[in-house]
């Protein structure tokens, strides 16, 4: 184990021990040795196993250390990696659940491997401060009181045991390999992590969801690799095709939120009519795979938008409207894997089972 990751567990465990706050007594049932390395190097090769299965890419940990959650205790890992040659990313491991629960490959975390950390959701940190009774929101640099943070939600929860941790690094490799022999069949663009944006983000005033992000993506998507004249030559930037398209849609349904997949053909076919050279021609119904193939292999084959139901997949606890860009060679309607863009700059592109989306827009 290097040097950097002994200094790290050495860190960790003293600032964990010297935590005064009483809200923050860890009563979870910790299993001995959790903070082991030979349970960290567990939780390395889970996420580089995940990593390679979401995205054929081999990567190189670098260090790993544990962030708390909001009760206080330990009970997840970060693990920061390279991969070829200089790019990096990191994951972050549930430890009970088991799950890689957020990732980047082209960043690395907002907070250091010293800081004590409290992990509250996706894209939520905050950093306790030297004084133990507040901490910093890392995205918004707000001071916060550590008890407004602190809850019991998670309290009575275990820890994967090394036998467990086997299991499931076991499981996720053998994915892994499986995934790196099949063949894809993916629309052109499929992979373009410029395509990629952020639900919310780069709207100006307006105030959005993953319906207007959906919409950028496609229609970019489609300017960018079939053809072009989908969109004004102006709109260069996410920010400014994601106003101009938000701009639109209020002044057309007066709402930005909470839309429909109905509503985002709507807005699809209404945007390009008015604004493009070249139109989109498409409608909203329920999902099947058949649909959905159809659409990925007809002639070129082009991408789609697929709304995503609330709880459906461990990515997102709401409902979640994705593009779908492809699918594993051999998959029916109850095997193998769709290939989506999700939306999040932090994700990029990953698979879900084919049976997963709720409703297409094609």
């Amino acid at each position: 184990m290097k040097l950097r990751k002994i200094t790290s567990w050495i860190l960790g465990v003293i600032m964990l021990l010297s935590l005064s706050v009483p809200a923050f007594a860890a009563d979870i049932e910790m299993e001995p040795g959790a903070i082991s390395s030979e349970a960290l190097t567990l939780d390395e090769q889970f996420v580089a196993a995940k990593i390679k299965e979401n995205h054929g890419i081999t990567i190189t940990p670098t260090v790993s250390y544990h962030l708390l959650d909001t009760s206080g205790n330990p009970t997840y890992t970060c693990v920061e990696f390279s991969y070829e040659n200089d790019n990096v990313g990191y994951g972050i491991l549930d430890l009970c659940s088991y799950e890689l629960v957020l990732y980047s490959l082209d960043k690395l975390p907002i907070f250091d491997e010293t800081d004590v950390v409290i992990y509250s959701g996706t894209l939520d940190f905050a950093a306790i401060q030297s004084g133990r009774n507040t901490a910093v929101d890392l995205l918004t640099q707000q001071t916060v009181s550590v008890d407004s943070i602190q809850n019991d939600a998670r309290n009575g929860l275990v820890v994967k045991n090394i036998a467990e941790r086997q299991a499931f690094v076991i499981n996720a490799e053998s994915k892994a390999n499986s995934r790196a022999s099949e063949n894809e069949i993916a629309v052109p663009g499929a992979y373009d992590e410029d395509l990629v944006y952020s639900a919310g983000n780069n709207s100006g005033t307006y105030t959005t969801d993953c319906g207007i992000n959906a919409v950028a993506m496609y229609l970019r998507h489609l300017d960018d690799y079939y053809g072009g004249g989908y969109l004004l030559s102006t709109l260069t930037t996410e920010s400014k095709l994601k106003i101009s398209i938000s701009a639109y849609t209020s002044r057309t349904l007066g709402q930005l939120t909470n839309l429909t997949t109905s509503q985002l053909a709507t807005i699809s076919n209404g945007y390009t009519n008015e604004h493009g050279t070249s139109h989109t021609s498409i409608s909203s119904s329920s999902y099947t795979w058949t649909k959905f193939k159809n659409t990925i292999d007809g002639g070129d084959g082009v991408p789609c938008i697929l709304r995503i139901g609330a709880g459906a997949t461990s990515y997102w606890t709401s409902a979640h409207a994705v593009i779908g860009v492809g699918y594993s060679a051999g998959a029916t309607s109850t095997s193998g894997s769709i290939r989506i863009n999700s939306g999040w700059v932090s994700l990029g592109y990953v698979y879900i089972g084919t049976s997963v989306p709720s409703h297409i827009v094609e």
